[in-house]
Parts: structure tokens; C-alpha cells; sequence
């Protein structure tokens, strides 16, 4: 399209007659002209937000999508000849479409915040432009959608391998149990999943949020509860999120005043957020040194196994107080 109006600029430079409009063009300009007629009032969306989690088949013969709260919904399908043959990035985009459209009474009028473990389309979505005519064009039928149904859609990346919680290793717990815990230990494991939240004092596992539905679950997704109404067993959370999650917890958590132990990974160059942490913490301990195999245990078909090759960074706890 950059070139169509670049050679139409030239062949027009010292002509005024006017230049007929054709192809990719022609159906951009063509697309746009809704907004010279567009005078429908929207409403104020509700401070609600609902986290999506978009998830598409690695064969790429389907597509699914699941909504995890404040209410929890699945959808899924094949796809058909017209979308079989697009790439990874395109089929995402038009499953992200596919859900927002299948729960569209539920989600109107919403905030949305879907975590996309595809960088391309989040990038595109962002920057309000991608790298092909296909993944532009579902992304207009997917801003279509959001105005259809008056939703604010964030799109933000999570690799898959940060979608589910590393764990601490028995040893590192314990310390982080003896030196933060208190007398009785810590109350609640606010991000983790069934098989690796971190255990009480007496062995137990901790109660715990986790990012998909599951059998002992307390709730899913820590982002989408009121932290107030849990009464004592939020006296001593404690939570150990994907460095790209970090600043959100501690917006979090900031906003109910809650004090929590928190642990990190400290990488180079350091985020954002290590100096708010930082500045917050009443109490830090180093936990582990870059290239520790022993600290962290990471999901197997044998179940949960050392890092063997390390991890990228130290490991801190910190007891932070708002």
C-alpha cells in the first residue's frame, strides 16, 4: 500500500487530474471510510477486567481459547479451508477474534486482558500494524469485534514456558519458609499451579491461586480477586511470578496493603521493578547465584526436576511492605 501511494504521488506530481484508486489500495481507503459516518455513542465500560488466555493448536489444524475469570468458559475448533493454509501469527489473531465473539453477551462492555504466547500478533496488535496483508486483516476483523462489543483489549506476551510457575526447590523453601515466614509460616501461595505450590509447615500444600482451573485450587487467576475478602488466610502471602508479572503484583498488592514475601530472579539488565522492590522491602535475602542447578525445579514428563542448567540471574526474597 506504502508503494501504491508512492508511485501515484509521482506519476501525479505535476498533474491535478484524478488518480484512480485500485487493488490494496483502494480497499484500505475503502475500509477507513466507516469513521466519516460513525456518530454511535459507546459506554462506559466498568472497572471489570476479565483475563483471556488464547491458546491455538500446534498443529495448526485448530484453534481454542479459554476465559478464566471471573467466569470460566472454553471454545474450540478445526479450522476450515479459507484459514488452514495461514500462518501461526494470523491464526492466532482470528482465534483471540473467535473467542471474544463466542462469549460476546458476557464480555461487553469490558476490559479484556489476554496473555498471548505469540510475539508477533501482540506486537502487531501494539503498534497497530503487522508484517503481513493476512495478520493485518484479521487484525481489523478482530478491532471490528472490539468495537462491536465496546471492549479495551490488551494484549501482552507470555512465553509458554512462563505461563506455568517455576518452583522452588525443597531446600530454597525452607529457607525462605524459616527467614520470612513468621511463627506459623507463610498463609498462601498466590500463583502456582496443583503440583508445585510450596508446602506449610506441616507438610501440606499451601492454599493457592493458579493460572487455569484445577481440582485444589483456590481461585483462579490472582488478578481477579478482591484480596480483601479472604480474611486471615492472606495474613502472609507469598508469590514467586514470571519477571513479566512483577510489576503487576506489586500494583496489586500495593492497592490492598498487603505485605507479602516475594521472590525474584535479579537478571541483567535489571527491570523495572527492582527498584520499587527494592525501595518496599523491609527485609532481602539472596536466596541462590546465577547458574544454581539446585534452587529451581522445572516441569518433566518425570515431573519436577532441577534446572540443570541454571537459571540467568540470582535468586532473591524479599518481605515487602506497602
Amino acid at each position: 500500500m506504502n508503494a501504491a501511494i508512492s508511485r501515484g504521488q509521482r506519476i501525479n506530481a505535476n498533474h491535478t487530474k484524478p488518480l484512480p484508486l485500485t487493488g490494496k489500495l483502494k480497499d484500505e481507503i475503502e475500509h477507513w471510510l466507516f469513521l466519516e459516518g460513525w456518530d454511535d455513542p459507546l459506554p462506559w465500560r466498568e472497572e471489570r477486567h476479565v483475563r483471556v488466555v488464547i491458546a491455538t493448536g500446534a498443529s495448526n489444524s485448530d484453534w481454542s481459547g479459554s476465559i478464566l475469570a471471573p467466569f470460566s468458559g472454553q471454545v474450540s475448533d478445526y479450522w476450515t479451508e479459507d484459514h488452514s493454509h495461514l500462518e501461526i501469527s494470523t491464526k492466532e489473531a482470528i482465534a483471540i477474534d473467535k473467542l471474544l465473539t463466542s462469549f460476546a453477551q458476557q464480555l461487553q462492555n469490558t476490559r479484556v486482558d489476554a496473555q498471548v504466547d505469540n510475539k508477533a500478533v501482540v506486537d502487531a496488535w501494539n503498534n497497530q500494524r503487522g508484517r503481513s496483508l493476512e495478520l493485518n486483516a484479521a487484525l481489523k476483523a478482530l478491532f471490528f469485534t472490539t468495537a462491536r462489543l465496546n471492549i479495551s483489549l490488551h494484549l501482552s506476551y507470555i512465553p509458554a514456558g512462563e505461563n506455568l510457575a517455576d518452583a522452588l526447590s525443597g531446600q530454597i523453601w525452607d529457607r525462605v519458609q524459616e527467614e520470612f515466614g513468621g511463627d506459623k509460616g507463610h498463609s498462601f501461595d498466590l500463583r502456582s499451579l496443583d503440583s508445585n505450590a510450596m508446602k506449610d509447615r506441616m507438610g501440606n500444600s499451601q492454599p493457592h491461586f493458579t493460572p487455569v482451573p484445577s481440582p485444589d485450587s483456590a481461585g483462579v487467576n490472582l488478578f481477579a480477586h478482591d484480596l480483601s475478602q479472604h480474611g486471615d488466610i492472606m495474613s502472609r502471602p507469598y508469590v514467586f511470578p514470571p519477571s513479566i508479572l512483577v510489576g503487576r503484583v506489586l500494583k496489586l498488592l500495593g492497592f490492598y496493603g498487603k505485605p507479602f514475601t516475594l521472590t525474584v530472579m535479579d537478571t541483567f539488565p535489571r527491570k523495572y521493578w527492582w527498584l520499587i522492590v527494592t525501595g518496599k522491602a523491609v527485609k532481602a535475602r539472596r536466596l541462590a547465584t546465577m547458574g544454581d542447578p539446585d534452587a529451581l525445579l522445572l516441569p518433566s514428563k518425570h515431573g519436577w526436576v532441577p534446572h540443570k542448567r541454571g537459571f540467568p540471574g540470582d535468586l532473591w526474597a524479599f518481605a515487602v511492605h506497602f
